[in-house]
Formats: structure tokens, sequence, C-alpha cells
């Protein structure tokens, strides 16, 4: 009964503000203020009904009521799903007038950009757009009605005239404002023979934040009448007793918290339909024939029709939707269209550096769920972003380390190639300090980042670039869309800098990821998790020339090499020797090679022999990196008593492969006899396979690649220094 009465006198109090036609008397009007109480409650509680926001518009907007009854009036102006198009258009239409003051335009058009995302439709505003463009002229309205121009605006509306007006808005009274450069901005990425005038490159967004707490309220209202909607469906479904709904609704009430003020990121839906009975009169109405000029996205309900109609799709006002619409995020990377690229960019601007820079603890979530987002996009269209690398630029220098870690490091693999100079500056810089002061934990995914990142590099960046350079040489790219063209896929043409030197990119950043490493293992010992990922990072430089963005050959630091083949990892050592066989196979494949890569290669590969196989190390005078470490280490030596210190490196010494010496010993020896890791070196066949029955074949096959050894039954009696290394020819053949 109450439900009842309440509706009652809701209906009341918005036929009160339907029936005044003349002023109202505000001071001891009663009926006035017991109906704006009734108004401002609905709204603030659950929200209204399409019809009733209409009919508080045409109150609010008819300059019958005082201005701040108007201003009341507009900010109860909550919805409970949807706004109809019609009460933007009435909205307009007293605008158009000039019966409401200023004041009240003003806050007519702010109402509307924080309602614009639940419209149920723009076909018939869009109508009003020539109307929109005149109240540029209001200095007070000119920031909000260009917001709303720039997401109304298509290529139809591009006009030379309109063109002209912000021209001489730009360069009269108004000023270089961002919401007319903004603006501007849309026009000249439509049609850039009309705009001559050079707009200034800033990261600043264009549009500013207004009414955030308005929007965070929309927000909830909306939320919760459409969890409510779903919950009053799943009691009807259920048969829940209406006594039981009564009591835990009191319940809830009595009980209830106020709502949180905070801002929440909000991204868009694509499909802006007020009710499925309206969705199904419009496919209706417009049928998805090949003869329709346009498509509205609206109407793309699955990928067969996004084929069919893939060339006549109008984009959504709400771009952002691309965020969580599979079928949108096709069809911007096929269509490649630097409008909507522009105006998502501009979104997400806004959303990153307006919102998630200013985060609170209580919004982490929602922050978490927009970087998933983002973090999906990218890999789906496996190119970075350059605003999320602006983002991330800023972020990182103030960045605890601890918050959105794991989206953070995924967002920096897709990062775009930059010179050395500023991606040190923008990336590597605050990671080396993290990485410095952290755990293991965060290292090891530090160091998996900037692997994925030199993967990145090889596997999209660099093919990128070279078909980007291509066609810079060959055509015009202004004149062929960036979809249309099959040698070049990229989204985002602007961060593509055909100066880049690729070579000293990979360099620079593989000494760095070399610094990082050895570092980590000073810091952290032998931990297995570290040792593996560096592996895996050495075995990535080895295959970099099996993609074709990459024609030379990077190796790490000998200082690197040394401290995993020293390591008591014996998993670490063996896939290091099977990296080492794939940079053969690249030495052999490879058409330019240095010098100085081959002679530092066969240096590190003679260091390996020795240590392994030959019990020689450090005792190479003539080749080899070791024999420079050799003189710090024999101090050492001589006070540890280490005697016979070359053969304390080998398989069968080394403390990676006492373990496995060991167990064969036990395995092979009777009980109770005396054995010593020497005796393998008369058994050295059967030793090998038990290694590779052990899942060790990278040992058994750098040793069968590398080392020239003899027959079975001829090494048995044979002095293990009589193999000897196969090393890489700086020629154009291996010697075998």
């Amino acid at each position: 009964m109450s439900n009842d009465v309440g509706k009652t006198t809701l209906e009341e109090a918005v036929r009160y503000f339907a029936k005044c036609k003349s002023k109202v008397v505000v001071r001891g009007n009663i009926k006035l203020q017991l109906s704006l109480d009734m108004v401002k409650n609905a709204a603030e509680q659950t929200g209204l009904d399409p019809e009733y926001i209409t009919i508080l518009v045409d109150a609010a907007a008819s300059g019958c009521f005082a201005q701040t009854v108007s201003r009341q009036l507009i900010r109860s102006l909550i919805p409970k799903s949807k706004v109809p198009q019609a009460a933007i258009i009435k909205a307009v239409s007293w605008m158009s007038t000039n019966k409401p003051a200023v004041a009240i335009q003003t806050m007519l058009i702010r109402w509307i950009l924080v309602v614009y995302d639940y419209i149920d439709g723009f076909d018939k505003i869009h109508c009003l757009y020539g109307i929109l463009f005149l109240f540029l002229d209001s200095q007070v309205m000119m920031p909000h009605v260009c917001h709303l121009l720039f997401l109304l605006t298509r290529k139809e509306d591009v006009k030379m005239f309109r063109v002209r007006k912000l021209l001489s808005l730009i360069q009269g009274r108004a000023g270089s404002q961002s919401c007319l450069i903004g603006l501007l901005t849309i026009y000249k990425l439509y049609y850039p023979n009309l705009v001559s005038y050079a707009l200034p490159a800033s990261n600043k967004t264009f549009f500013g934040s207004y009414d955030r707490k308005w929007k965070s309220q929309v927000r909830e209202i909306v939320e919760k009448s459409a969890s409510a909607d779903q919950g009053s469906m799943l009691t009807q479904s259920f048969g829940t007793d209406s006594a039981q709904l009564t009591a835990s609704r009191s319940r809830q009430l009595s009980g209830r918290r106020p709502p949180r003020k905070k801002r929440r990121l909000e991204v868009p839906v694509s499909h802006s339909a007020s009710a499925d009975t309206e969705r199904q009169e419009k496919l209706e109405v417009y049928s998805l024939s090949t003869d329709a000029h346009r498509v509205p996205f609206m109407r793309i309900d699955s990928f067969v029709n996004l084929l069919q109609h893939v060339d006549k799709i109008e984009f959504p006002s709400q771009i952002a939707a691309c965020l969580k619409d599979p079928i949108l995020q096709h069809l911007m990377a096929y269509a490649g269209d630097r409008v909507a690229t522009a105006r998502f960019t501009f979104w997400l601007q806004h959303a990153l550096t307006e919102e998630f820079l200013n985060h609170t603890p209580q919004s982490m979530e929602e922050n978490n769920n927009l970087l998933q987002l983002l973090v999906n996009l990218t890999d789906f269209l496996q190119e970075g972003i350059p605003v999320v690398e602006n983002f991330l630029a800023a972020f990182l220098h103030t960045w605890n380390g601890a918050d959105y870690r794991p989206h953070i490091f995924r967002l920096l693999t897709r990062c775009h190639i930059y010179p050395f100079n500023e991606l040190n500056d923008l990336i590597l810089e605050p990671l080396r300090q993290l990485y410095c002061s952290s755990s293991v934990y965060f290292k090891c995914q530090c160091l998996l980042t900037l692997t994925e990142l030199l993967k990145n590099y090889a596997v999209y960046e660099c093919p990128r670039l070279k078909a980007w350079t291509a066609t810079m040489s060959a055509d015009d790219p202004t004149s062929t869309p960036l979809g249309e063209n099959p040698n070049v896929c990229v989204l985002f043409p602007e961060r593509l800098n055909e100066t880049v030197q690729v070579t000293s990119v990979f360099q620079n950043l593989t000494s760095f990821i070399d610094k990082l490493a050895v570092l980590g293992l000073q810091l952290e010992g032998d931990n297995p998790l570290l040792l593996h990922i560096i592996v895996s990072y050495i075995q990535l430089l080895s295959s970099l020339t099996d993609h074709p963005g990459v024609d030379h050959i990077i190796l790490p630091s000998s200082t690197l090499v040394r401290l995993v083949l020293f390591s008591s990892s014996t998993a670490a050592v063996s896939m290091m020797a099977a990296a080492f066989c794939r940079y053969k196979e690249s030495f052999t494949h490879v058409t330019v090679r240095r010098r100085e890569s081959v002679s530092t290669f066969n240096d590190m590969l003679v260091d390996i022999c020795d240590a392994l196989w030959r019990n020689k190390a450090f005792s190479n005078p003539l080749q080899g990196s070791l024999k420079a470490v050799s003189v710090a280490l024999t101090p050492i030596f001589s006070r540890l008593a280490i005697t016979y210190p070359s053969s304390r490196f080998s398989i069968f010494q080394g403390q990676a492969f006492l373990c496995y010496a060991w167990s064969f010993l036990v395995k092979t020896q009777p009980a109770g006899k005396k054995v010593h890791p020497n005796q393998l070196k008369t058994v050295k066949d059967a030793y090998l396979q038990f290694l590779q029955q052990e899942h060790l074949e990278g040992i058994i096959r750098f040793i069968n690649t590398f080392i020239m050894r003899k027959t079975s039954s001829q090494s048995a009696v044979a002095s293990s220094a009589e193999s000897q290394p196969v090393v890489v020819s700086s020629a154009e053949t291996v010697l075998c």
C-alpha cells in the first residue's frame, strides 16, 4: 500500500510541474516545495521513468520557475534506465527560445553530457547539430557545447563555414582553448584539407572533468535499478513469498548505508536501445540490406553481419565500448578509421589521466577492471596503445611496485619501439629503481616482462616498422587507409618512427637486461626461479634470427654466461647449453656477421667446453674469457685449499652435477665400494646416457655439437684433453 501511495505522490508532483505554464511564486509555495522534495527523493532512491524525465525537462527549461528551482529539477533528472531522445530535443528547443537563463542552458548541456551514455538513440539528436553549433558564441557554454559536438560529430557535419567559425573563435576573443582545439581536431581528422591551422601537440585532455559526483550518482542509480529488475525477475521465477520479500526489504532499508561518494570509471556499451521491444521495432523498420547506404553498429548483432556490411558500418558514438565488445574490436582493427581511433584515444586519455591517476583505495576494483580490458585489447590488436604508454610513463615514476602489478607488466610488454634513450627514461629507469629494492618475485616478473618486450619487438614491432618504412618510401600513406594496406597492419601509426636504429635498440636493451640479471643473481644467489627466467631470456636471444624483423645476432654478456655456468642449477646449465647449440645454427644461416660477435661467441664457447668437458677451466692461456678471471680466483683457491680447481666445474664434479654423479655411481658400483667422481671419466658414454635419461638433453646436445669425440671403445682409455671444441669461423662456414 505504501508503494502505491508513493507512486501516486510522485505522479501528483510531476503533474504539478507539468501544468505550470506561467511564472510560479516560490516564497511560501508549500505545494511547490513538497513536489520538488518528492521528485528529488524519488530520483535519488530509484531514478525516474523516461516519461517523467521528459515532463520535468519541459518544466525546468520553460522559464516558469526560479533558477534555484530549475537547477534542482535538472539535478534530479536521474534516469532509472534510459533517457528518451524526446527529453533532449525538448531541452535544446527551449534553449533556442532564450527563455531559460544562460545558467540554466548551461545546466541542461551539462546534464546531457552526464546522461549521454544512457540516451536511447542519437539519430534524432544528431539532427540538432546545427542548432547546437550556434551556442558556441556563449563563453560560458562553449566548453560543454564543444564536448557535446565532439561526441556527435560525423563526417557530413564537417563544413567549411564551421571550420571558419572555430578558427575565428580561436583567433578572436575565445583564444586557443583546449575545447575548441579538441573539436577542430576531429574536423581535421575527417577533412585535413579544410583545416590548415597547425594544432598544438599536447597530452592535456581537451575537455575537463565536470560533474564527477553527478555522474557517479547517475551510474549508481542505474546499476541499482538494473540489479533490482534482475532480482525481481528471479523472484517471480522462483516464486518467493511476498511477506518474506517485504521483511527483507524493510531490513535492508533500516540498515542501509548512504551511498559512497567516489568516482568510478565507466565503460559505456555500444547498444543504446531503451528496451528489447524498441530494438525489435527498429530492426523491423531498418533492414540490413546491401542497398543501405549506412548501417549503424547497434544493428550488428553477430560476426556474420559484420562481414556482410563491414564497409558500410557506422561507428557508434560510444567508441569506448570496444573495450567490452569483441565485434567492435574486429571492426576497428579492420577499418583502421582514424576518427574512431582518435575518439577512443581521447576517451581513454581522459579516463586514465583524470580518473585513474586520482584513484582512491575504494576505486581499486574499477581500475583493475579497466586495466584488464586494456590488456585484452592490446593482446587482440597485438599492438600497444600510445595513450596507455604515456600513462605508464607517468605512472611508473610514482608506482610502489605492488598496485596493479600484473596488469602494468602486461601492458609494458606491448610498448612500441622507441630510441633507447627515450625507452630508458620512460620505462627502464623507473623499473630499475624498483628492481634493486624489491623481492625476488618482483625481480623475476620484471625480467620476464623485459624478455617479453624484447620478443614483442622481434615478432611484431620490427616487421611492422619495416613494412611501414617501405610503404612510406613507396607510396603516400595518406592516400591508402591502413586497414586496406596488406603490408601494414597498424592502428596507431603515430608512434612508428622510421628513424629508429633497430640494431642499436636491441643491443642496448639486451645490455640493460644483462646487467639486471647479473645484479639479481648477485643479490638473490642461485634462486631457481630467477635462474629459469634468465636462461629463458638467453634462449630467446639465441632464436631472435628466426624472426624476419631481426637480421643480426645478439649475444648475452660473458659475465651472465659464467654466473649461469657456475650455478647450482643443473636445469639452467642444460638450457643454456641448448641455447648455444641454437646460436651455432644462427651463425650458420645468418648472412651478415660481425667479427667481434664471432670472436665473443667462440670465447664463451671455449669456456663452457673447458669447464664442462675438458677439465681445463681457467687453464687455457690463449682462448676464453675465463683466463682473466683465473688471476682473481687463484688466491681464493689457495686460501680454501682447493686442489685441481680446473676440474671442479665439469659435469663430473661441478656443484650442479654432483648429485647426478653420486646417483650414477651408487646405481652402478657395488655396495660398500668407495667411489669418486673422477671414476666417471672412464665411462663417459654411460654417464651421458644417464644424464639423458634425467632429461638433461641440452648437455648431451651441446657435447655432440661442439666436441669432436672418439668412439666409445677408443674414449675409454683416451685422455679428456684430446677432445677439442668446435668453434665458429668468422667466414661463412663452420669448422667441423
